[in-house]
């Protein structure tokens, strides 16, 4: 059984369309867990419209709003009993056959490899507000790398889009406790899965990725000469998120020393100590390491922004 997470936020003007696409998926042995942040606006009215029609709907609704979305989805899955889970938004679609794909692969490398922690993820399109395709390739337009990520490009860049994602049990179990340095549930769940089992991608695209005026997260293009720009004209976002990056390898290692293994253990050391170094040291240090970002313009921000 798959446990499928929803979060939301004042969802109103989305929020059907995306239940009716999981209610349509072609795989059906799933119950669809939604959990409101404490919305404001009609949110609440049309879950439960829902769950009067459809037994295998859950609906929690927050009293006050967490402010996270990474705060959503972890209490959501401390929850979860069920042997798979996936995370959703509110706003995009799911194409029909996404948890069929995913499901079919899941079990498949359980089979080969057994029940190792494991995370699926797959490329979407990259949609307007009314579905209309912006990008044919999310991957593609933000310049990723369609190869696996290791675990030290994965503490400097996440590539892991929620929304896409199927865990099993033997992950969920290893994420239950979060701190405060996680920057985001994906990114984080990615770093486990990395550090202790298995990371697939898929390059079918999955999910319809809408893009409109309250994206918490978007979808811009990762490649050219505005990319660059914007970087410049947000030096202090870069060095934030530079430095969350940083408390965030720090509270994985806190965390998961004891289980690390040794290679681990030293990748983590190695980018920790980064954020100490500065000039050519910091540029040699992140070359040597290995954590360098996908695409030669965030590698070129990368040693600018040293």
């Amino acid at each position: 059984m798959v446990e499928i997470l929803l979060a939301v936020y004042n969802g109103e003007k989305f929020l059907k369309e995306q239940i009716d696409s999981i209610l349509n998926q072609s795989y059906k042995d799933f119950i669809l867990t939604i959990y409101d942040d404490g919305s404001t606006d009609k949110t609440a009215l049309i879950v439960r419209s829902y769950v009067k029609k459809n037994k295998n709907i859950k609906f929690i609704r927050g009293t006050k709003n967490s402010g996270s979305a990474k705060k959503s989805f972890f209490r959501l899955l401390s929850l979860s009993k069920e042997d798979y889970v996936a995370f959703c938004d509110h706003d995009d679609v799911w194409h029909k056959d996404k948890l069929k794909i995913c499901v079919e692969k899941m079990k498949k490398i359980e089979e080969e490899k057994g029940k190792i922690p494991i995370l699926i993820h797959t490329d979407l399109f990259v949609v307007d507000d009314r579905l209309n395709i912006i990008e044919k390739s999310m991957f593609k337009s933000q310049n990723f790398r369609f190869k696996e990520k290791s675990f030290n490009r994965l503490l400097v860049q996440n590539n892991i889009t929620g929304c896409t994602v199927l865990i099993n049990k033997s992950l969920i179990k290893l994420c239950l406790e979060v701190p405060d340095g996680a920057i985001m549930h994906d990114w984080w769940i990615g770093l486990v899965a990395a550090a202790f089992g298995k990371i697939c991608f898929l390059k079918n695209k999955t999910v319809y990725y809408r893009q409109h005026e309250n994206n918490c997260v978007g979808a811009k293009k990762a490649k050219g000469f505005r990319y660059i720009l914007d970087r410049f004209k947000n030096k202090s976002e870069v060095k934030k998120n530079k430095d969350m990056s940083y408390k965030q390898a720090e509270d994985f290692l806190k965390r998961y020393e004891k289980n690390l293994s040794i290679k681990n253990i030293k990748i983590l050391r190695r980018y920790i100590k980064i954020k100490e170094y500065k000039g050519l040291k910091k540029i040699i240090f992140l070359i040597h390491g290995g954590f360098l970002k996908d695409g030669l313009v965030r590698k070129l921000g990368q040693f600018f922004f040293v």
